[in-house]
């Protein structure tokens, strides 16, 4: 086992004794700019699962490109940056614990609000409960990681397909994974609480698929997350790799490879092999090219610092727009709630751009760190405190 000052070191960044939030100028904004890339993609994932029908020929041609580039590619690299965060809470050494739990603690009773009250598709619980079993892993080898994440994902994997991909995989029927169980919002609330005892069958089905990416997270994260992101060849290696092994089971989802049609596995291993494949690409373009890619990336950074507001907005806004006790547009085709999904993720570029030019954190993350370090933290920006975005 190693040590905690090892952990610490390995990093990347030097040890510290001082519990405290972390300050803006130790942002690594790359990071910031990857999480709100995988913002996108989740809101597009969710608005195929949750809210969209497939009703005409354009909409089966946008919901196979979904699927096959977006769907089961963005959750993953959510996961992935959340082990990595784990790492970078690390670098304060054991005594970064206490503080650890209690965010995921907090993070659970964020997540079961969602869950049970705006969205049934919640990940915020699914996360936080993970998190406390990811913390049994902090001082484990290199290797223990690695080999512990194949076969959580291995596991998963094999119940999935053997229990038949095409049912479980919420790939298979977009609009019906979470659709709303009633008319009003008092009974669609009754349905999610009698529907809570699968979610929890659910963490046990899909989790470990989860845990395993943290475990790759927190490895990278161990290695000195600067480091890596400067390590063009391991980042040149990664994204050839990634690509050339999900490009048989994406090809096969899009219908150029014409073999196993309607094997039902197939789509669990799409989901769960060439998905987390896709995520690690796009992780490792986005991270090489960043440079001439900077225009491109910087709207992302203020949404992925304010990620778990802007998670949360998109459950508001959605919910709002399409369940029936308020604007009621269920039932539209994915080619039209895509444009819808673009636009709503606009709102959130400009919206966050303008909330942290006056104020420190997003609403949700306020309260999440006000929380966590049991004393309300200053909100308002000072004026001199603005400064230009730069990917770093």
């Amino acid at each position: 086992m190693r040590n905690a000052s090892a952990q610490s070191a390995q990093v990347g960044e030097a040890p510290s004794t001082l519990i405290a939030p972390t300050k803006q100028k130790d942002r690594i904004t790359t990071l910031d700019a990857l999480r709100g890339f995988a913002l996108l993609g989740v809101l597009i994932t969710n608005m195929l699962q949750g809210y969209s029908f497939v009703n005409t020929r354009a909409d089966e041609v946008v919901a196979t490109l979904i699927r096959a580039f977006a769907e089961g590619s963005f959750y993953p690299m959510f996961s992935f940056l959340f082990g990595l965060g784990f790492a970078l809470q690390l670098r304060k050494g054991e005594a970064a614990l206490p503080r650890f739990r209690r965010r995921l603690a907090i993070l659970l009773g964020i997540g079961l609000v969602h869950l049970l009250l705006i969205w049934a598709g919640d990940i915020l619980f699914t996360y936080a409960v993970l998190g406390f079993i990811l913390i049994l892993f902090r001082n484990r080898r290199d290797r223990t990681l690695l080999i512990s994440a194949f076969f959580m994902w291995l596991f998963t994997t094999l119940v999935l397909t053997s229990l038949g991909g095409d049912d479980l995989i919420p790939t298979a029927k977009p609009g019906e994974g979470v659709a709303p169980v009633g008319d009003t919002y008092l009974s669609i609330l009754v349905g999610r609480l009698e529907f809570f005892p699968i979610d929890l069958i659910a963490i046990f089905l899909f989790g470990p698929a989860v845990l395993a990416l943290f475990l790759v997270g927190y490895f990278v994260g161990r290695k000195g997350v600067r480091d890596v992101l400067e390590n063009k060849r391991f980042l040149r290696r990664t994204l050839v790799t990634c690509v050339l092994l999900a490009a048989p089971f994406t090809l096969w989802l899009l219908g150029l490879i014409p073999i196993f049609e309607g094997a039902s596995w197939m789509y669990g291993l799409e989901y769960l092999f060439a998905g987390p494949l896709i995520a690690f690409a796009y992780l490792a373009g986005l991270s090489l090219f960043r440079e001439p890619l900077e225009g491109f990336l910087k709207p992302f950074v203020p949404v992925g610092q304010m990620a778990l507001s802007n998670y949360l907005g998109q459950s508001l806004i959605c919910t709002t727009l399409f369940y029936p006790y308020a604007f009621d547009l269920w039932g539209l085709g994915v080619a039209t709630t895509l444009p819808i999904a673009l636009a709503i993720f606009a709102f959130q570029i400009l919206f966050s751009a303008w909330w942290l030019k006056r104020y420190r954190f997003g609403p949700a993350e306020w309260v999440w760190r006000s929380l966590t370090y049991k004393e309300v933290q200053p909100l308002r920006r000072e004026a001199s405190a603005a400064t230009r975005t730069t990917l770093r």
